[in-house]
């Protein structure tokens, strides 16, 4: 279960560099991705929980973290 939280980890990174529109699509897909996590016990959809509220975090109004801009 580890791989795909990582593999979910690894998709929210990609979303970095990508424009405002595809980001939040894609931000939008990873989100039924993280809901079906939550189904499957183990802590999988928590642990996508955490990370999807990071990049949340990354990209509300008025915040920067790591240098990027939205």
């Amino acid at each position: 279960m580890n791989a795909l939280v990582r593999m979910f980890e690894q998709a929210l990174k990609a979303t970095v560099g990508l424009n405002r529109k595809v980001r939040n699509d894609f931000l939008a897909r990873l989100d039924h991705v993280r809901s079906t996590g939550r189904q499957l016990g183990n802590g999988v959809g928590e642990d996508m929980d955490v990370l999807l509220s990071e990049v949340d975090y990354q990209f509300t109004p008025g915040r920067m973290k790591h240098g990027h801009r939205n």
